[in-house]
């Protein structure tokens, strides 16, 4: 039996958006993501944005540069200073596969991902990083816009020739795993969960950090497959549960500051 699922780990829950876009002809090209709920941006602790690259306008800009020399900031215009925004950059084929386009090449497939709460201030047209390079590309200014208050923040994507110039830490989720990872662990700052040797959830517990008592709330992972697989014409009836189910060999991980994808294989 071949099984794949893939499980993607934000730092809480996954946040569906309603994308709408914008184009300026001007250096700074304009993204606009509405968000539909009353939760003001600045409170949103736990939302993820995931954004496909297909959606940039001038994608040109940005086709073939490295994962690593895109980056995000956000603005403060009390202080006029830039602020590093923790993202990540997923490859992806255009099956929609994590794991079959690991070029780390930035491609019109992949997906970019950041926290709403990271966005910041709108940026004068001529204030720009500090880092020299990335003046001989435009930028991309993120809209995110809350329908209910009409809040509105903002974050910059910019490419970059020098990522070392930038040195930031943060990490929202966080995985622990060996050579062969099972049985797993991935952290965030709100849940813990486990895997065991099959693969299967073990261990989930709302940290005391997030106003849970760091006790397993999970008491067992159950899986049921009944049905008839199709082999030389003929129709074979099957009935399995967790049991049965094995992770044969290790799964596979993407392991970003924003979210862990874990394929089960």
């Amino acid at each position: 039996c071949l099984c794949s699922l893939c499980w993607v780990h934000f730092c809480r829950y996954h946040l569906f958006l309603f994308v709408f876009f914008l184009h300026d002809t001007a250096t700074t090209e304009i993204y606009t993501l509405s968000l539909h709920d009353a939760l003001p941006i600045s409170k949103r602790t736990f939302s993820p944005v995931v954004i496909p690259a297909s959606n940039f306008s001038d994608f040109d800009t940005f086709d073939g540069a490295a994962l690593k020399n895109v980056v995000l900031f956000s603005y403060d215009a009390d202080s006029s200073k830039w602020h590093y925004v923790p993202s990540q950059i997923d490859d992806r084929d255009e099956g929609g596969d994590y794991f079959a386009d690991r070029d780390s090449v930035f491609e019109t497939t992949d997906e970019l991902v950041f926290m709403a709460i990271e966005a910041g201030d709108l940026a004068p047209q001529d204030a720009w990083i500090d880092e020299p390079t990335s003046k001989n590309y435009p930028r991309y200014q993120i809209t995110l816009t809350d329908d209910v208050s009409g809040l509105t923040n903002y974050v910059y994507v910019f490419r970059t020739d020098d990522p070392m110039f930038f040195n930031n830490t943060t990490d929202y989720v966080r995985y622990f795993g060996s050579s062969d990872p099972r049985p797993d662990r991935i952290l965030t700052a709100n849940y813990e969960l486990s895997h065991d040797n099959q693969g299967l959830w073990t261990n989930l517990n709302i940290r005391p950090e997030a106003g849970g008592s760091g006790e397993d709330i999970l008491d067992r992972m159950k899986l049921r497959l009944r049905g008839k697989a199709k082999f030389a014409g003929s129709d074979y009836p099957f009935d399995a549960n967790e049991d049965y189910i094995i992770e044969d060999k290790p799964p596979d991980i993407i392991d970003g500051k924003i979210r862990v994808i874990r394929r089960w294989n």
